[in-house]
């Protein structure tokens, strides 16, 4: 006679004759509870390769699966040939030297950038301006207005005695106000035009900023709209400063979103061809109203080395803001207005 077998897992049973009801009470429990099931599946011998495995032989089987992968993983790793760690250290090595090469030739390299005309775009009513045809015979205020571009200047790389430092001495006691405020649009700008700059009758005004293009997600579809809407808002902004018959206003940037070939920040991807056309709405303004543009976009494009590939650290902070480099081509832009405007 053929002896039944279980198959517990399924709670399902199989007997071997149905007449034998002996042999049949003999295998099954007279009840079968989820207790006695439970414990029938305990009983029976995990060793053997025709039982069931139950959760304990199963929990065990995988503890000896995973110590054998460690161990296989473990035998890998510590037969790697000494050869590739050396070649690998060398290689770091090699890299580390590079990197640290590149970065003390930027540092050591303090050339400063001269004021060339082809950057100081004038047009010809402002030329005779321009030759000093105000005498400095009182203190002079001084407002930089705009974003970040002209705030972490000011207060980490002390920009006014920067300006000072290239200007005669009859221009010490000059007063230079910081109204940088970081990540101020046009519209930003307009709201506090009337306190920040109108109010203080200042002598000199110089505009700087970018994050109309830097701090924002570019649209494609409404480029020329985004473009038209910072046109008109800048435009508001030089009316109102020449109807207050303020004697000397500049425009300057936009900068750089990224030196070199390596772009770090995501959201500087694809906007540095765009801050050109931004140049330009500056330039076109400036023209319209007779005043000077400092272009400062193209010094930094200039005072970088040609070996230079790294997004940040020559003449930033971050791509974007100016470091202590850059701080002084912004002075030597701003001094040298302010020698060809006044003279002592």
């Amino acid at each position: 006679m053929k002896k039944g077998y279980f198959y517990l897992d399924k709670e399902l049973v199989k007997e071997a004759d149905d007449d034998d009801e002996e042999e049949r009470s003999s295998l099954l429990p007279k009840r079968l509870s989820s207790s006695n099931l439970n414990q029938t599946h305990r009983s029976i011998d995990p060793q053997s390769p025709k039982s069931p495995r139950t959760p304990h032989f199963q929990k065990k089987l995988n503890t000896v699966h995973h110590s054998r992968y460690s161990q296989n993983l473990h035998n890998q790793q510590t037969s790697a040939s000494p050869l590739s760690f050396f070649l690998f250290a060398i290689l770091t090595l090699a890299f580390g030297i590079l990197c640290l090469t590149v970065y003390l030739m930027a540092y050591t390299e303090r050339q400063h950038v001269s004021l060339r005309p082809d950057r100081l775009h004038m047009t010809s009513s402002q030329l005779p301006s321009l030759q000093n045809d105000h005498h400095l015979n009182h203190n002079l205020t001084v407002v930089l207005f705009g974003d970040s571009l002209l705030n972490i200047p000011y207060t980490h790389y002390d920009l006014p005695h920067k300006i000072k430092s290239l200007l005669p001495t009859c221009f010490q006691n000059i007063t230079i106000l910081n109204k940088g405020k970081n990540g101020n649009k046009v519209r930003d700008l307009r709201q506090r035009l009337t306190k920040d700059v109108l109010l203080l009758k200042p002598d000199v005004v110089f505009l700087h900023f970018d994050s109309d293009i830097s701090d924002q997600e570019v649209d494609y579809l409404s480029l020329n709209s985004t473009q038209l809407q910072y046109k008109m808002g800048y435009d508001y902004i030089l009316y109102m400063m020449t109807s207050y018959k303020i004697p000397h206003i500049a425009i300057a940037g936009p900068g750089l979103l990224g030196e070199g070939l390596i772009v770090n920040k995501p959201r500087f991807r694809g906007k540095e061809g765009l801050l050109d056309r931004y140049r330009f709405i500056n330039l076109q303004l400036a023209n319209s109203y007779d005043l000077p543009y400092l272009d400062i976009r193209k010094a930094y494009q200039e005072a970088l080395p040609s070996y230079w590939i790294f997004s940040f650290g020559y003449v930033t902070t971050d791509g974007e803001h100016p470091n202590d480099r850059g701080s002084d081509i912004i002075a030597e832009y701003f001094s040298a207005l302010l020698n060809q405007w006044y003279i002592c």
